[in-house]
C-alpha cells in the first residue's frame, strides 16, 4: 500500500512538472513572438498549439493582432506610395524608417539602401538635411508640427520643397 502511495505520488509529481514544462515552452514561444514583432518583424506568429485553453487563445489573439498590424502597414505603404510628394517617418535618432516612392526617387536609392540609414547619410543636400534634422528634433521635443519651404539641390536639378512634419499620435 505505501509503495502504491509513493507510486501514485511520484506519478503526479512527474505528471505536474511535464504539464508545466509544456506551459512554460508555449509561453517562451509566445515571448519570442511577441519580441520578434515588438522588433518590427510583421510577420511573426506565435505557434498555436492543439486543443482549448488561456494559452491557446492567446496564442490566437496575437496571430491576429500580427495579422492585422501586417494588413495596416501594407495600407499604409500603399497610401505612402500613391502620394506624389516625398514622404519619409524618421526616428529620434534621425535614421529613415520608411519613405515613399516619390522619396525614392528624389534621392535615387531603392528602399532597402535608405531604410536605417542616418538623415546624415542620404545623398541630399546637407543645408536641407540639417533644416529637417533639427526640425525632426523640434517635433519630437515639444510634439508641435513644423510646416516651411525651403529651397533644395537634388540631384535631377534645384526645387523649392514644402516641408511638413507632424509627430505621430497614438489613439
Amino acid at each position: 500500500v505505501i509503495l502504491t502511495i509513493a507510486m501514485l505520488g511520484l506519478a503526479l509529481v512527474m505528471a505536474w512538472i511535464a504539464a508545466d514544462l509544456f506551459v512554460i515552452r508555449d509561453v517562451r514561444a509566445l515571448l519570442g513572438a511577441t519580441e520578434r514583432l515588438a522588433d518590427g518583424d510583421l510577420s511573426t506568429r506565435a505557434p498555436i498549439q492543439p486543443g482549448r485553453g488561456e494559452l491557446h487563445d492567446l496564442a490566437e489573439r496575437f496571430n491576429e493582432l500580427a495579422r492585422r498590424l501586417e494588413e495596416r502597414r501594407r495600407e499604409f505603404v500603399v497610401l505612402g506610395d500613391s502620394s506624389p510628394d516625398s514622404i519619409a517617418r524618421i526616428d529620434r535618432e534621425l535614421r529613415i524608417d520608411w519613405a515613399n516612392a516619390g522619396l525614392l526617387q528624389l534621392v535615387g536609392l531603392p528602399l532597402e539602401d535608405l531604410v536605417g540609414r542616418s538623415m546624415n547619410n542620404v545623398p541630399f543636400d546637407p543645408t536641407i538635411v540639417a533644416t529637417v534634422g533639427q526640425y525632426v528634433r523640434d517635433v519630437f521635443e515639444d510634439g508641435r508640427r513644423r510646416e516651411t519651404e525651403e529651397h533644395v539641390a537634388t540631384p535631377q536639378g534645384e526645387v523649392w520643397i514644402d516641408l511638413r512634419l507632424a509627430p505621430e499620435r497614438n489613439g
